[in-house]
């Protein structure tokens, strides 16, 4: 699978169009895309003007041909207003495609699709080379007793398209409590502390909620 992922902040106090724009516009023009599997956009629960819309797809042609589709360009030209003013300049929206290297759905999170989501993105560029390692220790130290930990529904692993290097680690969560304290604990800081020589400075972890789904 490949993830097309759409990052930025808009304006303050315009969330709400935003997300009627994404659900009147953008997931009900584009349902029947050939090769689209799933939307969503996430809202950060730090700054709640920050935002994440997100498409998984079969192929990665079936993302390109979208992306260069005058249907998508438009749809862009729409929310134009929505973005801060040389929003792209300033470094404030990005659009970045990932290979999905690993999927593991787990059976500590709740089965329930009407229970909120919410996302814990690991993003980092790593050492030159350091990517097998660095997938080694996800399959060998992150997977293993992932079922174990309480409201852990999935941990994904995503490596970027555009630079070998870069990849986000991706768990989702039943509730913001239990990510917290997951994120608190002695586990997780010890297998962080393993990989922390693997990064080349560039690095950040985020923590989204998932309003929509499609």
């Amino acid at each position: 699978m490949y993830v097309r992922m759409s990052w930025g902040t808009i304006r303050s106090g315009y969330w709400d169009e935003y997300r009627k724009y994404y659900n009147e516009r953008v997931a009900s023009s584009t349902a029947g895309v050939a090769g689209l599997r799933q939307r969503q956009l996430l809202r950060s629960t730090e700054n709640t003007d920050e935002g994440v819309s997100l498409s998984l797809w079969e192929s990665q042609d079936s993302m390109t041909s979208y992306e260069r589709s005058e249907a998508r360009k438009n749809l862009l030209q729409e929310a134009d207003h929505l973005h801060h003013p040389w929003a792209y300049t300033r470094g404030e929206y990005w659009v970045k495609h990932f290979e999905t290297i690993s999927s593991t759905p787990l059976a500590s999170g709740s089965a329930d699709a009407q229970v909120p989501s919410f996302v814990r993105m690991v993003w980092g560029k790593l050492l030159p080379g350091a990517w097998d390692q660095y997938e080694k220790h996800h399959y060998e130290n992150l997977v293993p007793g992932s079922d174990s930990i309480n409201g852990l529904r999935e941990r994904q692993l995503l490596r970027s398209m555009e630079d070998p290097d870069e990849g986000i680690s991706v768990s989702i969560w039943d509730s913001l409590d239990n990510m917290r304290a997951y994120e608190m604990g002695e586990v997780r800081q010890s297998m962080a502390r393993e990989v922390e020589q693997l990064y080349r400075g560039e690095y950040w972890v985020r923590h989204f909620e998932v309003t929509d789904t499609h």
